[in-house]
């Protein structure tokens, strides 16, 4: 326990208190013995030589009174060390108390904010990721399913794979919204584009992780060491990376693909194959259970798709509601403007 200079002060005082009082005693004491010689001397000054008072009775009564004295000083000491070494503990005490209650209030205050912060942080990054969703043609509940399908994965692998921890979970969980980022640089032309995508197409769109991945680079730069960024970074780049090699944006194969990325990679496909579309219907979850087991050491870590089946019943009550979702209501409001403007560019021109 560290003393301010005010706890070091208390207790200087107490000491310098405790010298003052031993003083004053061993003063009274003196003033004492001197009292009592006197009385002794005069005593023996006026009794005689024949009376019964011998010299050897003022001798011993000398005697007694210096051991008088001295035990009188041996209790003073004691009682004044005694009341000062209680002060002293009752004050060091007071102050272990006292730094003890300032000390836990600094670390509720500091948990408090660090808590606020990471609220604030997750929700400031959930809500730039919302930005870049409400540009494509999902409809907003994407990324609340894609994180919920990461994090009954995760929480599977974690009984199998020692590298990954709770906070490696709570960090892909908010990473795993950030996976499409890079689509806010693909022409809304090919992003909500309703039929299939021509082979030009299909590069810029590919181009999505490239862009995401190098944002959220640029970003962590900045940071320096952040775990987080590094997650949200290697989902980025690599979530359409493939177990055999062949996805992109750069061909990585098997444990070479970051390990979020294989599993958002899962969660992703899902989620897809799943959801209503205005241009698709939404799969069931049998056949795209099927597409999943079919993808396993092709397109997905087997090991990952293993997780996925032992979780199945979860992704499936998951993903029931899509099965009754109309195409209006699969509709983005910001691809249903986009039409709206579309429709309105092609009438004609009103002339004055």
């Amino acid at each position: 326990m560290k003393l301010n200079h005010r706890g070091w002060l208390l207790i200087v005082l107490v000491a310098f208190t405790q010298l003052a009082i031993l003083l004053a005693s061993e003063m009274w004491l003196s003033d004492w013995l001197v009292s009592r010689s006197r009385e002794i001397i005069q005593q023996a000054d006026t009794t005689s030589v024949a009376s019964e008072l011998s010299l050897e009775t003022i001798a011993q009564q000398t005697a007694v009174t210096i051991g008088t004295a001295r035990s009188y000083s041996f209790f003073i000491i004691l009682l004044v060390g005694l009341i000062g070494s209680n002060i002293i503990v009752a004050i060091l005490i007071r102050y272990n108390d006292v730094f003890s209650e300032v000390n836990e209030h600094l670390v509720r205050v500091r948990d408090q904010s660090s808590r606020e912060l990471l609220r604030t942080k997750n929700a400031v990054i959930f809500g730039l990721a919302k930005l870049a969703e409400s540009r494509d043609n999902d409809t907003g509940e994407h990324l609340d399913r894609i994180k919920t399908y990461v994090s009954l994965l995760s929480e599977d692998l974690a009984q199998h794979i020692p590298e990954i921890d709770q906070k490696f979970i709570r960090n892909l969980e908010l990473a795993s919204s950030l996976h499409d980022i890079g689509k806010v640089g693909i022409p809304d032309s090919i992003l909500l584009k309703p039929g299939r995508l021509t082979s030009l197409e299909r590069e810029i769109m590919e181009e999505h992780a490239v862009i995401g991945g190098d944002c959220l680079e640029a970003i962590q730069m900045r940071l320096g060491d952040n775990d987080f960024m590094e997650i949200a970074k290697n989902v980025a780049y690599s979530h359409h990376e493939r177990w055999d090699g062949t996805g992109y944006p750069h061909g990585a194969v098997g444990e070479n693909v970051p390990l979020e990325a294989r599993i958002v990679a899962v969660a992703d496909v899902y989620d897809a194959l799943t959801s209503k579309r205005p241009y698709k219907r939404a799969m069931s979850h049998e056949e795209s259970r099927a597409i999943i087991v079919s993808g396993s050491g092709t397109q997905f870590d087997p090991e990952v798709v293993a997780a996925f089946l032992r979780n199945e019943d979860a992704f499936q009550a998951i993903s029931l509601r899509q099965q009754f979702v109309n195409d209006d209501d699969a509709t983005s409001e910001f691809q249903k403007r986009s039409e709206l403007v579309a429709a309105a560019n092609k009438l004609p021109q009103s002339t004055v």
